[in-house]
């Protein structure tokens, strides 16, 4: 509780917050973050706090511990980045990563959009629109 609080105490926190708030949001944009040793803290805008592991995720994993902590927070939130590495991560796939239950339904989503894609394309259809064309939540 004590690294939350030290993590909220920072005005671009507060302003990343009241943007997610405002485009009703908040699940989906990252509050703050922070690294200690071998794990990263992220609080989203919804104040669900997230803590996993750089070597639990195969993306993080190569990042040098000394590179843990050198990353940005884009300034509204929607995702972490380590230039360095080039590597960008969201709450999505914190959330994918550290909750089972959305990970089933996210992985039951990607494979009714490709099955709906490929039927698209085994019917003779180009690849542009089959998105929007063929797969509604």
């Amino acid at each position: 509780m004590n690294r939350m609080v030290k993590m909220l105490n920072h005005p671009e926190t507060f302003r990343r917050i009241l943007y997610a708030w405002s485009l009703g949001a908040p699940k989906k944009l990252i509050a703050d973050a922070s690294s200690a040793d071998d794990t990263l803290f992220v609080v989203s805008c919804s104040f669900s706090f997230y803590r996993v592991r750089f070597g639990d995720l195969k993306a993080l994993r190569h990042i040098a511990p000394e590179n843990r902590p050198l990353f940005r927070i884009d300034e509204d939130g929607s995702y972490i980045h380590w230039p360095d590495e080039d590597i960008h991560m969201d709450i999505d796939t914190l959330e994918y990563y550290t909750n089972e239950e959305y990970r089933k339904k996210a992985d039951i989503l990607k494979l009714q959009y490709l099955s709906q894609f490929w039927l698209f394309r085994s019917n003779g259809a180009t690849c542009f629109g089959a998105y929007s064309a063929t797969f509604h939540e």
